[in-house]
């Protein structure tokens, strides 16, 4: 019996304090971030030299038309995977780990579509 109040106090308080019973798992949000000089986060580095970085796991899809401009990806403190088309039936990937970096060999003929940061 003692136990049981017990259990019921505890979930009042709980409850009161607005801590939720059962836990919930994060959203997928990858943020596009401020590069700045962190090499800690996702970095994709067009042609153009313009470069655009990325917090948190999730995914980043590549707009349709930035896709055959991806000259290097750097995984940064994250291990990721690449998802790119180059040209046959099927999309292809990879898999970087932390402090890794992929250079594009093909610039007219490989399409990153999108990049998972796990």
């Amino acid at each position: 019996m003692r136990k049981r109040r017990l259990q019921s106090v505890m979930l009042a308080v709980l409850v009161g304090l607005g801590v939720p019973a059962l836990t919930a798992t994060a959203a997928q949000a990858t943020n596009m971030v401020d590069c700045g000089t962190r090499t800690d986060f996702v970095k994709v580095t067009q042609f153009n030299g313009i470069s655009q970085c990325f917090a948190n796991a999730g995914d980043v899809i590549i707009p349709t038309q930035q896709r055959q401009n991806i000259a290097s990806i750097s995984s940064g403190n994250n291990a990721i995977s690449v998802t790119y088309y180059a040209g046959g039936c099927c999309d292809s990937s990879f898999y970087l780990g932390p402090w890794s970096s992929w250079y594009n060999p093909n610039p007219a003929g490989i399409y990153v579509k999108w990049i998972h940061v796990y």
